[in-house]
């Protein structure tokens, strides 16, 4: 497990633990990242995320990237 902010770009990843105050989590929730979502991460720069979720790209910030904890999906899982 480990914050969005340090996956490795290109991998696929599953949110295993969405950590903030009540209006963090719930405006993640309502961009699609919740626990047990699945995402890509398009790219990461200086802990700011480009994420594919959904069929939808998102740009997250580093601040909120760092409050969300992931594990990689190896590709048999994610089928």
């Amino acid at each position: 497990m480990m914050p969005l902010a340090l996956a490795t770009p290109g991998s696929d990843l599953c949110v295993v633990k969405v950590r903030g105050d009540d209006k963090q989590r719930r405006h993640l929730r309502s961009l699609g990242i919740l626990e047990g979502s699945e995402l890509r991460l398009l790219s990461s720069n200086h802990g700011a995320c480009l994420c594919a979720v959904k069929g939808c790209r998102l740009g997250i910030g580093a601040s909120l990237s760092c409050l969300i904890y992931v594990k990689e999906v190896n590709q048999d899982e994610a089928r």
